[in-house]
């Protein structure tokens, strides 16, 4: 596997500006590592934005039906 970096942002400005620099962004439910261990992947960089808490929510929209974050959790949904 090739040697990567990683950053862990704990705000979502950090983390779009490391995604606008290439970095390669892993969420829950992303198998990147398994992708960079078979060399499918090979990033620079690997932004882990697991604890971003805005994105692990769902909402109604009115009108619209449901608007589920990245991250939001299956057994919440």
């Amino acid at each position: 596997m090739k040697p990567f970096a990683s950053a862990r942002p704990r705000a979502m400005t950090e983390a779009l500006e490391l995604a606008r620099a290439g970095a390669t962004v892993m969420a829950g439910g992303t198998d990147r590592l398994g992708h960079m261990k078979d060399g499918i992947a090979t990033p620079d960089r690997s932004v882990d934005i697991h604890a971003l808490r805005q994105l692990q929510s769902w909402a109604r929209v009115k009108g619209n039906g449901v608007s589920i974050q990245s991250l939001a959790a299956l057994d919440e949904l």
